[in-house]
């Protein structure tokens, strides 16, 4: 008995350190939420609006300086004329490269005020996947990391939890 209980010591260790791994493949989780669809969707559109805007700045700089070279090969025109016209060019392009950097600036703020509540959202579902499922660790579905057959994919899981 004696021995038996003097094994069952030695072995409570072992039995306790035991630990459940798991992956999640994030960005699967989400996709399949409909507030992140409606976000990258709304997003989009507002790059695309950027987009026609900046196009739109660029054509306008493309017709000033087809303007500027018109004028120099049918008239002679003084050199003050020349040089104004090559300042508002250069201003023009000045103006679009401040829009352009305005425009990312903006589209990557929104993007983290629209996705943080969402990522908020993602974590607390994994965390309670992880207690309700005894994990000791979730890892990202693939980091280049070994998976051994002892890992559990709980993407689904989290897909689930979420569309309670």
């Amino acid at each position: 008995m004696r021995r038996f209980i003097i094994s069952i010591l030695l072995f409570l260790p072992i039995v306790a350190c035991a630990q459940r791994f798991a992956v999640v493949d994030r960005q699967a989780v989400l996709e399949s939420l409909d507030e992140y669809l409606t976000a990258e969707r709304t997003l989009f559109d507002l790059s695309q609006k950027y987009h026609a805007e900046y196009d739109r700045m660029s054509a306008d700089i493309d017709k000033k300086f087809e303007d500027y070279q018109s004028l120099n090969t049918t008239t002679n025109p003084p050199q003050t004329i020349r040089e104004r016209r090559v300042q508002e060019i250069q201003e023009m392009q000045k103006r679009a490269q401040q829009f352009l950097i305005s425009a990312e600036d903006d589209l990557k703020t929104r993007r983290e005020d629209m996705l943080r509540p969402i990522n908020e959202k993602v974590d607390a579902a994994i965390k309670d996947a992880g207690i309700e499922g005894g994990f000791s660790f979730i890892f990202p579905l693939g980091t280049p990391l070994f998976f051994g057959i002892d890992v559990e994919d709980i993407t689904e899981s989290i897909k689930e939890k979420l569309t309670l």
